[in-house]
């Protein structure tokens, strides 16, 4: 389930960080106000996919919110001294989930909350939500093309010389990208459904150079892309992207994508 949640800033002009950890909190918090123990599971344990003989702390094993969002939009916005300066007009804000439940409690806390506060130590602002709308899945192909809402993050773990691991973010030209975007999808059908996906098929390509951005979640920078792109094979995993995110870190407001009608 996809929702756009239209907000009103009560505050102009309003100051708002770069960072996407105040979003991320505004959507726990709400499902925390109508389901405390849905929220406290959703963010201290999260959805596991258990592949047979992988180590317990491989990436295979990895847990998953299950959540996406976009970046605030809002014509006019703009970019000065770090920091994000909305107008009073209307925002949009789009979250997204496979789990129909998930969104359901995250809208009826928006709702019995009225207003919500987005922002940090250096300031913020208090929105009206003043719409909640549920938009329409696209019937997906084989074949279907994208554009990032929020820019996508792909790694890759790695061992040191001394046994320790690191996490290495992959560049769009890496040979690696594309298979990482596959290999998580097909973690995440796992965790979703205990099951392996019918069809494993997938390919990635960006349809042209990608836009590289360096976003911070909670002081640690994300080397990420944003662009159009294109996904082709299974229709199942395709839909899996379009409900909660392409690549990794889509609970941190990551690799949220809008399907074009071509």
């Amino acid at each position: 389930m996809r929702l756009l949640i239209r907000l009103l800033p009560l505050s102009n002009p309003a100051s708002l960080p770069l960072d996407n950890y105040p979003l991320a909190g505004v959507i726990y918090r709400s499902v925390a106000s109508v389901a405390p123990d849905y929220a406290e599971f959703l963010h201290e344990e999260g959805f596991a996919a258990h592949v047979p003989n992988k180590e317990p702390r491989s990436p295979e094993h990895k847990r998953f919110k299950f959540f996406v969002f976009s970046r605030l939009e809002q014509s006019g916005k703009r970019i000065a001294n770090g920091r994000q300066w909305l107008s009073p007009r209307p925002v949009d804000w789009k979250v997204a989930s496979p789990l129909d439940e998930l969104m359901q409690l995250f809208a009826s806390g928006l709702i019995s909350q009225g207003t919500i506060r987005i922002g940090d130590k250096a300031g913020g602002c208090e929105f009206e939500v003043t719409e909640i709308i549920e938009l329409r899945a696209p019937q997906m192909r084989r074949a279907a093309h994208f554009k990032t809402l929020s820019p996508l993050f792909v790694s890759v773990d790695e061992s040191r010389a001394d046994g320790s691991r690191t996490k290495q973010h992959l560049r769009a030209d890496d040979r690696r990208f594309a298979g990482q975007i596959r290999a998580n999808l097909i973690r995440k059908y796992q965790a979703l459904t205990g099951a392996e996906p019918a069809n494993s098929e997938l390919h990635f390509q960006f349809d042209g150079p990608p836009k590289s951005q360096l976003v911070q979640y909670r002081e640690t920078n994300h080397h990420c892309y944003l662009g159009n792109f294109t996904v082709s094979g299974s229709a199942e995993l395709i839909r899996l992207g379009w409900d909660c995110g392409f690549g990794e870190a889509n609970s941190k407001g990551f690799g949220m994508a809008e399907y074009l009608f071509k």
